[in-house]
């Protein structure tokens, strides 16, 4: 007596080849093999936002933070400050950890006319952020990565506003 195993190998061995199948999943397994190879080479590829942004900023880089959504409503500006340096030491997603609890937040911290950090914070700490900039007449807009940091935003300098 043949097991069911036995009798599905059987039944394959005995149906009529289908060429039509066989390039459609050979097909498919070539899409998954270029789409995974893609996304590799892709993980690996600088990052040209934040090589242009990040290392530009510094403590005395003007900001003005603004509630995301339209018409934005800006929070309160001044100078980086001590948040410069925190953010500087942005980390691959992977690394995204907060220490907090509760509703995360996100707000757009503007350092120039055409450029913001758009951050997320929980309880005041940004926990991960991508820069975007916006387009120009010259320029498609562009934005990066998503990058981990744990910066509070008490270390933004408001007091420096002017």
């Amino acid at each position: 007596m043949l097991g069911s195993a036995s009798l599905h190998i059987l039944a394959s061995i005995t149906q009529p080849f289908n060429a039509a199948l066989y390039v459609y999943r050979t097909m498919n397994l070539i899409k998954q093999v270029l789409l995974l190879t893609v996304l590799t080479v892709g993980c690996s590829d600088p990052d040209e936002v934040i090589l242009e942004v990040i290392p530009q900023i510094s403590k005395d880089t003007k900001f003005t933070l603004k509630e995301r959504g339209y018409p934005s409503k800006p929070l309160y500006s001044g100078k980086l400050g001590r948040f410069a340096e925190c953010l500087k030491g942005y980390r691959g997603i992977t690394h995204r950890n907060t220490k907090q609890k509760g509703r995360s937040v996100r707000q757009e911290l503007w350092i120039s006319e055409t450029t913001f950090i758009d951050i997320v914070s929980i309880n005041g700490e940004v926990f991960y952020f991508t820069v975007d900039i916006v387009k120009t007449e010259d320029k498609k807009s562009l934005d990066s990565r998503t990058y981990s940091v744990n910066c509070n935003l008490s270390l933004l300098d408001v007091a420096a506003s002017e």
